[in-house]
């Protein structure tokens, strides 16, 4: 028999036509690492999906990517990931977020505007997939940002009572957002399988962090482009304001070259303007009576590194308060990018807890 995710989706097509919910403006763009045809270099090859299509597949790794970064940032250990899970999941999906990559500029930026289009796109996902007894299952996996927004996903499917009270908590201007999500929360709360957070805390409140990245993204506003600029130029222009070379170099991957012929100039590939003016929306907005009634009861895995800044005693005691099922880990060495600064040691805590949540 079809699971109670399909019935629920069926249900509402027959009542709203086929494919409404899932052909939302929201679609974001993403890529996937799927098994198929041999690759040369990797075990499975690199396939990319449009805007408004995604994978059909049972069993997947949805990957949400931090502020300024796109899919890109996690095709190293995404296709590491699928390669050590080949046999227990259909493909590694990494989704560029709104108003990143090639995903939709929007003027809401909030973590309920963020969670809605991940809601979305696995409800587009499970859509697309094939009819069998068991009901799709994703594990969602989110970088910083993407990880407040799989935090809050997480929590408004995994209890549709809780809904109204976790909604109340959200920002005005997310009207649009919030009736799309009262939508998913209904349908989608047993396909999440598992949720993997990377160096952020559920309650994570950093003012002089987000100081700091409102300040980077205004380096990049007050910047002049031309049909000229390149990365290098861009970056010597931004040495001064933005000192870290890391950051600098990270934040250029953003930076898209003009085309002299046409007399375009270089842009940035994200949107600037709204994600500095949301910085404030994308801390997690629930109150603590919230918290104590309505955790995730899904398994959930924290992935800190050692050295970040974003790993603090605080935030860490709050993660028992929204989660039911939650593991900690460190990886050493490592600092705010651990699936980057240590590739090898984050894909080996994350590989075997993924195998848990879908084949268990």
């Amino acid at each position: 028999m079809p699971s109670v995710a399909r019935k629920a989706i069926e249900a509402f097509a027959e009542r709203h036509g086929p494919h409404k919910i899932f052909s939302a403006p929201t679609a974001l763009h993403a890529k996937a690492w799927s098994k198929g045809k041999p690759d040369p270099q990797y075990a499975v090859p690199t396939t990319m999906t449009g805007p408004t299509e995604a994978p059909g597949y049972t069993k997947a790794l949805v990957i949400a990517h931090g502020l300024m970064g796109t899919t890109n940032n996690f095709y190293t250990p995404g296709t590491q990931l699928s390669r050590d899970l080949d046999g227990t999941i259909d493909g590694v999906v990494a989704v560029d977020m709104r108003n990143h990559g090639r995903s939709p500029h929007k003027d809401v930026h909030s973590s309920v505007a963020l969670a809605t289009d991940l809601l979305l796109h696995i409800g587009r996902m499970a859509d697309a997939a094939p009819v069998t007894e068991d009901p799709p299952r994703y594990v969602l996996m989110g970088h910083s940002m993407g990880g407040t927004a799989v935090c809050k996903a997480a929590m408004v499917a995994s209890d549709p009572h809780a809904r109204e009270k976790v909604l109340a908590e959200c920002a005005p201007e997310d009207v649009k957002e919030r009736k799309m999500l009262e939508h998913a929360a209904v349908n989608f709360d047993e396909l999440i399988a598992g949720v993997i957070v990377v160096d952020v805390c559920p309650s994570q409140r950093m003012p002089g962090a987000f100081n700091r990245i409102s300040n980077d993204l205004q380096a990049l506003m007050d910047v002049e482009l031309t049909v000229d600029s390149s990365p290098k130029s861009v970056g010597e222009r931004l040495r001064s304001k933005i000192t870290d070379d890391m950051m600098r170099n990270f934040l250029l991957t953003n930076l898209i070259s003009g085309r002299p012929k046409d007399g375009e100039p270089a842009s940035w590939r994200c949107n600037l303007p709204v994600l500095r003016h949301s910085l404030d929306h994308l801390a997690f907005p629930i109150t603590e009576e919230v918290e104590a009634e309505h955790k995730v009861k899904a398994p959930t895995l924290f992935v800190f590194g050692d050295r970040s800044p974003y790993n603090h005693a605080e935030g860490r005691r709050a993660i028992d308060k929204f989660f039911a099922n939650a593991e900690q880990v460190e990886i050493e060495k490592s600092g705010h990018y651990p699936h980057f600064e240590q590739k090898d040691a984050f894909c080996d805590v994350v590989a075997p807890f993924i195998r848990r949540c879908l084949d268990g």
